[in-house]
C-alpha cells in the first residue's frame, strides 16, 4: 500500500535530482576504473572538507571545556608557581 506525499510539488525535482545521482555515479564509477590520481583527488576533494569541518565541529563543541580546563590549570600554577608538580 502505497502512500501518496501530502504536496505534489515537493516531487517535481526529482528528474533532476535522479540525472544529478546518476551523473555523480557515471563520475565516480570512471574515477575509480581509471584509478591512480584521478580516483585520489576525488577522494581529496569529498574526503578534506569532512575532515576539516569534523574537526572545527569538534572544537566547537569541545572549546569551553578545553578553556575551563586550562584556566583551571593557570590559575593553579599562577598561585603556586615553584609549587609541588
Amino acid at each position: 500500500m502505497a502512500i501518496a506525499p501530502k504536496d505534489p510539488a515537493k516531487w517535481d525535482d526529482l528528474t533532476v535530482r535522479m540525472v544529478s545521482g546518476a551523473a555523480m555515479f557515471v563520475v565516480g564509477a570512471i574515477g575509480v576504473i581509471a584509478g591512480g590520481v584521478w580516483f585520489q583527488m576525488m577522494v581529496v576533494f569529498v574526503g578534506a572538507p569532512i575532515i576539516t569541518f569534523g574537526g572545527l565541529f569538534l572544537l566547537f563543541l569541545l572549546a569551553p571545556t578545553m578553556l575551563s580546563l586550562w584556566m583551571t590549570a593557570l590559575e593553579g600554577y599562577v598561585a603556586n608557581p615553584f609549587g609541588d608538580r
